[in-house]
């Protein structure tokens, strides 16, 4: 059944399954990404709960209600299923936002599908005529009133992702300066398997790159005790252990309360150590001068709060001066070890080459066995 803007229906007069799939895709030929996402809404429209913000950097839910993939470019599958959501969400709205400075006019068309296994339930078709300035749009939403239903929406806005997070109660971060020659089309770039590596350019001589390296993780308080009494949420610490090219070594996490230097050698640092594991944007490690650098690895290990990496689905994005994205997720956990290497940064001249490493020891000594830094370790506390 072909669907028009505006239109509604019951989802159970079109499945009585609550397990769906919502097949996004866009016909986009222009410069710049298409991001598409799905936002986990409250009974007020809202996005109260940021792990219910799925993109991709982002791809499930913490229960696993809601699962993304990204098959091409202009493409992403959602994975619903409406029993297990928690009753804190009752709507999810499926937008697509332009990165770059074209306009929703440009596109060639696109289309909302919705499934049932292999059973196309409604389509609902779009094309670029639909829409003017607008660089951002609401796609299709599936909703509780009453009972679940189903709506298409295409309701445009002009200033994009910053206008979607701002109408669903959200705040977007500001983004850093361009860099004097911007690069025009941004990269977004995931990192799947061990061994694979991507090169981030360290940029002209006196204007080195600079990189963000945020660690996150599922912060839901888990129960324990026999009254399921609520614990604080795991506490995942980020570090590195660095090498420079003048020869320097040492470590940076806080543990021992070492958070680095952002104004002096080793021009790395860590903008904080969160203990609760309640900040939202997790914990975040600065390289300011990656020109500097000879090799760095970077790490995270489990202080308290959860037994293994399994339990916290742990991922991590680093983020260059231009805005070009390197994705590692940590999705192959040793259940035994608490301490895991994630990627290696080494410097080849006029790139730092960015290999996922995911390997993971029971202690940073047995980590440092392998990478071969050389430093005497110590048990220390916080």
């Amino acid at each position: 059944m072909e669907y028009v803007r505006g239109q509604k229906a019951k989802l159970a007069a079109l499945t009585p399954s609550s397990q769906i799939r919502v097949e996004i895709r866009l016909d986009w030929s222009e410069q710049g990404d298409m991001d598409i996402a799905c936002f986990g809404l409250d009974q007020s429209g809202r996005l109260s709960d940021d792990r219910y913000f799925i993109f991709f950097n982002q791809m499930q839910s913490p229960e696993g209600a809601l699962r993304c993939a990204f098959p091409a470019r202009g493409a992403a599958v959602f994975d619903v299923d409406l029993q297990r959501l928690p009753d804190t969400v009752r709507r999810l709205t499926f937008t697509a936002a332009i990165d770059g400075a074209s306009a929703l006019s440009r596109m060639g068309g696109g289309t909302v599908r919705l499934l049932q296994g292999q059973n196309e339930l409604l389509v609902f078709p779009f094309s670029g005529a639909d829409f003017s300035s607008e660089k951002a749009v609401m796609l299709f939403d599936i909703y509780f009133k009453d009972e679940w239903r189903v709506a298409a929406v295409g309701q445009g806005f002009n200033d994009g992702l910053k206008a979607l997070l701002e109408h669903f109660g959200g705040e977007a971060l500001d983004a850093p300066p361009p860099p004097p020659n911007p690069v025009v089309s941004l990269s977004k770039i995931t990192l799947e398997k061990r061994g694979d590596s991507q090169k981030v350019d360290l940029g002209k001589k006196g204007a080195p790159q600079r990189i963000h390296i945020n660690l996150n993780w599922d912060q839901t308080p888990r129960k324990s005790g026999l009254f399921g009494r609520k614990t604080a949420g795991a506490d995942l610490d980020l570090g590195c252990m660095y090498e420079m090219l003048d020869g320097e070594k040492g470590v940076i996490q806080a543990l021992g309360g070492n958070l680095g230097n952002r104004n002096g050698s080793p021009w790395i640092c860590l903008d904080k150590d969160d203990r609760s594991g309640a900040a939202a944007d997790g914990e975040n490690l600065y390289v300011l001068h990656p020109d500097k650098v000879r090799r760095i690895l970077v790490f995270a290990f489990i202080y308290e709060g959860a037994g293994n990496f399994t339990d916290v689905n742990g991922r991590v994005l680093l983020r260059d001066s231009a805005g070009n994205e390197i994705t590692i997720r940590l999705d192959s956990p040793d259940a035994a070890k608490t301490f895991c290497a994630i990627c290696t940064l080494r410097n080849t001249g006029d790139a730092l080459e960015v290999t996922k490493e995911e390997r993971y020891f029971r202690h940073h000594g047995e980590a440092d066995d392998v990478y071969g830094f050389g430093f005497r370790w110590k048990a220390g506390k916080k």
